[in-house]
């Protein structure tokens, strides 16, 4: 009789890459729209909770070489999730301190793209009753300026998903790259039922977008940073006003500010001049945009108004400031010393704990969460 051994190291480290190997090859692929006229009929939630929800917003990096090569895949957190996303403000800092201007648009083509997903039938493609994981653009989930698009015929026939009372729809695509443009039109005349088998596969979007998360992070910030020279921002918390920063940075005991010099001022207050207000220009973007703009050099520099305009599509509009006129000579006035600015070391540990102290907002989804706060934990 043969005695088992134990396999070695090297040979379990082997069979652990081929079994990723295999997961990523057997990954389920989304279905595009094609060019010209196809007809959909768009399935109801996979959800057995009573959650109504059908879709899920979806957008990933693809981060390429300087031969244009795709290295690897991640999905964005920001687009994905509504949370801040690594790579794209490591892409947002690249995209500053490019040197020139064919580097700067390889760094922004890898910025991710909104789409969203839905279940859906193709009525006139080869498998009509098999549901197809389907990857929309925005314009044809949500309409031009939020007019039109599945939204907008839902809202003007609320059965439209109904398995049986619903109906399809024409999606036109015409054109290509930055000039394509989509059309969605009910279909007219009668549309079949959905076939009882087919409501029974339809694809588990929250699992399929963890296990794109899964696969591809930790390997695309790798390649990211490689392509870019560039590391990751560290992650540094607020705890208490007390300013906790990465270990290899921290500094103890700064040295107080020098009292200023007296300076001449006028006697009465001096008066402050109202400027006309401006809206705040990161009002309703993600917590990663203003993020990465002040690593960048903050409003108002060239690194942080292009890495504005690079995340947002929009001319940066920097706020006004209200102006003080400068007060008549007068009175001599002593300058109160600046408040002295402490960075105090942490006990070991304490910047992982004050990390694992900020929840990650909840995306309804109770694993996925826990996935979340594990990834962005500093501690991994």
């Amino acid at each position: 009789m043969t005695t088992a051994t134990a396999a070695p190291s090297s040979t379990n480290a082997l069979l652990a890459a081929l079994a990723a190997k295999q997961a990523q090859a057997s990954r389920q692929r989304t279905a595009k729209l094609p060019s010209g006229r196809s007809r959909w009929r768009v399935l109801p939630t996979w959800k057995t909770n009573g959650d109504p929800t059908f879709w899920h917003d979806f957008g990933q990096h693809f981060i390429k070489d300087a031969a244009n090569q795709v290295k690897a895949v991640a999905v964005c957190m920001s687009r994905t999730f509504n949370q801040p996303c690594e790579a794209c403000d490591l892409l947002a800092r690249a995209i500053s301190q490019s040197g020139d201007d064919l580097t700067k648009k390889r760094f922004e083509d890898m910025l991710a793209g909104s789409k969203v997903l839905v279940n859906a039938l193709h009525i006139d493609g080869p498998q009509p009753n098999v549901p197809q994981l389907l990857e929309l653009p925005p314009s044809v989930f949500t309409g031009k300026k939020g007019v039109g698009g599945l939204i907008g015929l839902m809202q003007q026939y609320p059965q439209m998903l109904d398995p049986a009372a619903g109906f399809d729809v024409i999606i036109e695509k015409s054109g290509s790259g930055m000039d394509t443009s989509y059309a969605v039109n009910p279909v007219v005349g009668p549309s079949n039922p959905v076939p009882a088998e087919a409501l029974t596969k339809l694809h588990d979007l929250d699992a399929y977008v963890k296990g794109e998360l899964e696969g591809g992070k930790a390997r695309a910030l790798q390649n990211l940073s490689a392509v870019t020279g560039l590391l990751p921002a560290p992650r540094a918390e607020m705890a208490s006003g007390v300013i906790i920063e990465p270990a290899a940075s921290i500094v103890a005991n700064v040295a107080p500010a020098v009292a200023a010099a007296p300076v001449v001022a006028a006697p009465a207050a001096p008066v402050v001049v109202e400027a006309p207000m401006t809206a705040d220009p990161f009002a309703g973007q993600p917590p990663h945009v203003k993020l990465a703009v002040d690593g960048a050099g903050g409003l108002g520099t060239p690194g942080g108004d292009a890495t504005f305009k690079a995340l947002t599509g929009m001319e940066p509009v920097k706020p006004v400031a209200a102006a003080v006129a400068p007060a008549p000579a007068g009175t001599v006035v002593t300058a109160a010393p600046a408040a002295a600015a402490t960075v105090v070391t942490p006990p070991a540990g304490a910047a992982a704990a004050a990390a694992a102290a900020t929840p990650i907002a909840s995306t309804g989804d109770p694993e996925l969460d826990a996935l979340l706060q594990g990834i962005e934990s500093p501690a991994k």
